[in-house]
């Protein structure tokens, strides 16, 4: 018996639930489709006279339905007032079927007289109303500002003196700022010239057997790694043997054609062999077709053509032994 008792009575208080469950979500449902927004109160703290600079605070009061919310408040200064930071606004308390919404309004008069305060646009949203506009704006006329002048001690600051600070004229502070930037570019700019000079004189400083060295080793590398394409790289190859016997030998070479090259090595006073004019004949022939008939390079191809391009490198170098100064040499470079 006592079992069922409690069975029952929780039953009871279940049911008791639902139903203040379900009174509650009808009541919010109508209030949100057919409740109105009405103006509770209008107040001015403090409501007597003030002072010009003198902080008044502006309190509207609305009735707002379950279901309806204030999204934005905008204000609407008067003559002679001016306002002070932002419009507050938030939930006072809570009803059936309304919530009280409180708007508060800081504001500040400039000059003496009964002034108009202005007004308060406040936005309502209310996504569920059955007639009418889904967003809606009330606008609250405020009570008048009574400013009046008041005795003031000497040497005592008014408050209004950190009100009326006169604008700022920035045109110094940017044209401070275009200067200081024009002036890191033009650093930048110099710097960068300076650090390409200094590399240039660099290579020029190098001799081009050296400089043909490190470029072939560094093209070997590359191809190894696989980090460019073969046609590429016998591209960059020919590129490499060029400039070298251009510096080398002070032959224009760099803006010949292959058959205008070759034929200037066949002249009596070439400065090549005859079994190295053959092989340089035989790579740069093989690598036209790479770089303009677009043949794929035989496998082992570009390893062995660099190979060989190291062994003309070192065959042309000037070597002690031949009685050639490597020191002359490279000053003749620089003609």
């Amino acid at each position: 018996m006592i079992r069922k008792k409690w069975i029952a009575l929780y039953g009871i208080a279940v049911v008791l639930i639902l139903a203040a469950v379900l009174a509650m979500a009808m009541a919010w449902i109508g209030a949100a489709r057919g409740g109105v927004i009405v103006l509770q109160s209008v107040t001015m703290t403090p409501d007597s006279e003030t002072a010009p600079g003198a902080v008044v605070t502006a309190t509207v009061d609305f009735s707002v339905p379950w279901g309806q919310n204030l999204e934005k408040v905008e204000f609407r200064p008067g003559t002679g007032i001016i306002g002070v930071g932002a419009p507050e606004f938030g939930l006072k308390k809570i009803a059936w079927r309304t919530k009280m919404v409180r708007i508060k309004v800081p504001l500040r008069a400039y000059r003496t007289g009964t002034l108009p305060a202005g007004l308060v646009a406040a936005t309502f949203e209310r996504p569920m109303i059955a007639a009418g506009a889904r967003r809606t704006v009330e606008e609250v006329n405020l009570p008048e500002v009574k400013a009046v002048s008041q005795a003031v001690p000497e040497n005592t600051e008014l408050p209004l003196a950190g009100v009326l600070t006169p604008p700022r004229n920035n045109r110094g502070f940017w044209m401070a700022l275009g200067i200081a930037a024009a002036v890191v570019l033009l650093t930048a700019v110099l710097l960068w010239q300076w650090v390409r000079r200094r590399q240039t004189l660099r290579m020029r400083a190098q001799p081009p057997w050296e400089l043909a060295a490190a470029e072939l080793a560094g093209l070997r590398r590359q191809a190894e790694r696989g980090e460019r394409p073969a046609a590429w790289c016998v591209a960059r190859l020919t590129d490499v043997v060029r400039d070298y016997l251009s510096a080398r030998f002070h032959l224009p070479v760099r803006h010949q054609t292959t058959g205008e090259f070759l034929r200037e090595l066949k002249r009596p006073d070439s400065p090549l062999t005859t079994e190295q004019g053959r092989n340089l004949a035989d790579f740069m022939t093989a690598a036209d077709l790479v770089k303009f008939a677009g043949q794929t390079p035989e496998s082992g191809y570009l390893e062995n053509a660099i190979a060989k391009a190291e062994i003309l490198v070192d065959e042309t170098r000037p070597h002690e032994e031949q009685g050639e100064n490597p020191a002359a040499a490279e000053g003749q470079v620089g003609k």
